[in-house]
């Protein structure tokens, strides 16, 4: 995916003409059954996976399962804003900015949570859907969580694509966790985004359009598929869990 890291941000908008397209292709949802990662690219992934010596990965999953230890006892509290915050800042500064191709050896990979963790590196999605499992886990509600897949309004044609976090903070009222910023901020203030679908475990949706199955998208069925095999979201058990997985 073209995606976007702080230094690549860029406020200026622009909708461009045609976009829709560009995205639809670039997220593999045309046609329906566009194939998830092959078999091949697993294995390049987990051999980049199983490279990281445990005394690298270990800290970063340890401070992951404290991490949930204390958003679970604040999510569940009258003000969830302080569980966003930790979990919006600590897979910022935690998960060090890669496209694809330098992380994981291939031009397209959705890394799971642990994946991620134990890498300590991603792009975009991976650092969205950590944060997503996370408070999955930590006891959120999953009506109150989207992934959004964005154009960041940028100025060129096309723009580069990026996916977001958002939290459904009141009534009409949702906030973003994105990894270009440590600081969450309403969507409606959000003018240099714009949402071309949203996703989460139940179904994916393109924007002013009905919902279709999580099936018809092979590549985020694949995560959720890898994610469940690897203990998420219900239980997080990260060292534990061996990462190579077979293709769905």
């Amino acid at each position: 995916m073209r995606t976007a890291s702080l230094q690549q941000k860029d406020r200026t908008p622009y909708l461009a003409a045609g976009v829709l397209t560009l995205l639809l292709i670039s997220l593999s949802l045309v046609p329906p059954n566009a194939a998830a990662e092959s078999v091949p690219e697993i294995e390049t992934a987990a051999a980049r996976l199983d490279a990281i010596p445990d005394e690298l990965a270990r800290p970063r999953l340890d401070a992951w399962q404290e991490l949930l230890t204390r958003v679970r006892v604040l999510a569940q509290g009258p003000s969830p804003d302080l569980a966003l915050d930790l979990v919006n800042r600590f897979f910022n500064t935690r998960i060090r900015f890669g496209e694809d191709i330098a992380v994981w050896g291939v031009s397209e990979y959705w890394a799971t949570p642990l994946e991620t963790v134990r890498q300590g590196r991603g792009d975009c999605e991976d650092i969205a859907i950590a944060k997503y499992f996370t408070l999955l886990s930590a006891g959120v509600a999953p009506a109150r969580l989207k992934l959004h897949y964005v154009t960041l309004l940028t100025g060129a044609p096309g723009g580069p694509g990026h996916v977001v976090l958002t939290y459904d903070h009141r009534p009409d009222s949702r906030v973003v966790l994105d990894n270009l910023s440590n600081t969450i901020t309403p969507l409606n203030e959000r003018n240099d985004i714009r949402s071309v679908l949203e996703f989460d475990v139940g179904s994916v949706r393109f924007l002013g359009g009905k919902p279709i199955a999580v099936e018809s998208w092979k590549r985020w069925a694949a995560v959720l598929g890898r994610s469940a095999q690897q203990g998420m979201p219900f239980g997080l058990q990260p060292v534990s869990y061996l990462t190579r997985t077979s293709a769905p």
